[in-house]
This record gives structure tokens, C-alpha cells and sequence, in this order.
């Protein structure tokens, strides 16, 4: 057995125990229990538990680790893991499937908001926020943080761990999107921040509107920008 086989079966059984412990923070295994003692199960479905999968993930890890590893059963083992949740998907039911395993409702809301963007953008283009800062400030940062959202729900579903308290970041991010695109755009249209030193005004309308995307894209490098800012004022004073 080769140190690179052990390694991608130790990397198989750390993603299913993750995918494991994000779904049962979902839920996954109390809906379970509710649908059986609630009849909603065939009498003959196995009985799934968060502890019986976990069982299976640990065996295979000890036959992996131990003095004379076993691949083989290590292998068996974490399939039989991962099968076992997967029928546990099954079990649940299409509205938490829907929630959690293949996000449909985040990403319709993520692709209305995405459609919503462009809408507002055509109709009211050169409406401003607060008199100086045109609204496609606000609706490039926003998106830019819908294109991140939805970069991270493809991740997170293609892994298996979108978590519950997900959802409400989701929702609030072209909020805070265009928050930041606005906020990128003052602070470019001050003179506070400058990609280079011989240009912090606007020319062209292309590199604050890049700029403004980026911040919603990009939430922590705005929000370390601004602290970056704050801080230079503060130190003036």
C-alpha cells in the first residue's frame, strides 16, 4: 500500500464525515425519525442514525491507521458510509432534498435576485443613492455578491455541506453586496482609495464599476479596504 492511497481514502472519509456532520446539524436524522415514528417511511426502509454511519467512517480510519492497514476494508467501510447516507437523502423526502442536498430554493431566490439586478439596472440606470452615488454602485456590488453566492452554493452542493445556517447569508448578500460596492465607490470617488498613484478620479466608468463588483464579490477585501481607511483617518487625526 503506497502513502498516496492512504492519504485519498483518508481525504474520501474526511469529506463524507463532514457531509455527515453538516446534514445532521440540517437535521437530516431527527426528519428521519419523525417520518417513521410518523408512518411516512415503508415499513420495510432501513433505519439510518447519525451514530451507524459514524461507526462505519471511525472502523475505517482504525483499519487504515493500524499496524497492518487494510485499504480494502478501509474502502468498504466508507462506501457503505456513504452509501448509507445517501439513502438517507432518499429517505428525507424532495423538500429536504430541495433545502439542503441539491439547494434548488437558494438558487432560485440567488438567480430572481440576479434578474432583479439587471431589471433595475435598465429602468433606472441613472438614479442616484444619497445625490452622489449612482445606483449601479450599489448594483454592481450587488452583482458581484450574487456571482459569489453563487459560486459557493455550486461548492457547497457539489460537496454535499450547504449548512441550514447558511441561508440567512444567502439572503442577506446582495444586500450587503451593494452596501460595499457603495461604500468602494465614495471612498474611490474621494480620493481615499486609488488603484495607482496617479489615478484616484473617475475617467472611465469601467474601472469603478469593476471596483464595485469586486467589493461584492469580494466582501472581505472591501471590508479589509474600509478597515484600511478607517484606520489611515484615524491616525490623522
Amino acid at each position: 500500500m503506497s502513502t498516496k492511497d492512504t492519504e485519498q481514502i483518508l481525504k474520501v472519509i474526511e469529506q463524507v464525515e463532514v457531509s455527515l456532520l453538516v446534514h445532521d446539524e440540517n437535521g437530516l436524522f431527527r426528519d428521519l425519525q419523525v417520518r417513521q415514528v410518523a408512518g411516512l417511511q415503508a415499513a420495510t426502509a432501513q433505519r439510518i442514525t447519525y451514530e451507524a454511519c459514524r461507526e462505519l467512517l471511525l472502523k475505517g480510519r482504525k483499519a487504515l491507521l493500524s499496524s497492518s492497514p487494510n485499504t480494502i476494508l478501509a474502502r468498504r467501510l466508507t462506501d457503505l458510509a456513504q452509501h448509507r447516507l445517501n439513502t438517507a437523502f432518499d429517505q428525507a423526502g424532495w423538500f429536504y432534498r430541495w433545502k439542503y442536498v441539491t439547494p434548488i430554493f437558494t438558487l432560485i431566490y440567488l438567480l430572481l435576485a440576479f434578474a432583479g439586478i439587471i431589471v433595475v439596472d435598465l429602468r433606472f440606470s441613472q438614479a442616484a443613492l444619497f445625490q452622489i452615488v449612482p445606483l449601479w454602485a450599489f448594483l454592481g456590488g450587488a452583482m458581484g455578491a450574487v456571482l459569489r453566492a453563487l459560486w459557493s452554493l455550486w461548492n457547497s452542493t457539489s460537496t454535499r455541506t450547504y449548512r441550514r445556517a447558511w441561508a440567512v447569508w444567502f439572503i442577506a448578500a446582495p444586500v450587503f453586496g451593494g452596501i460595499f460596492g457603495a461604500l468602494i465607490y465614495t471612498a474611490f470617488l474621494s480620493g481615499l482609495v486609488a488603484v495607482s498613484a496617479s489615478q484616484s478620479k473617475i475617467e472611465n466608468i469601467a474601472l469603478p464599476l469593476f471596483l464595485t463588483g469586486l467589493a461584492g464579490f469580494g466582501s472581505e477585501w472591501a471590508k479589509d479596504l474600509l478597515t484600511s481607511v478607517q484606520e489611515a483617518i484615524v491616525s490623522k487625526k
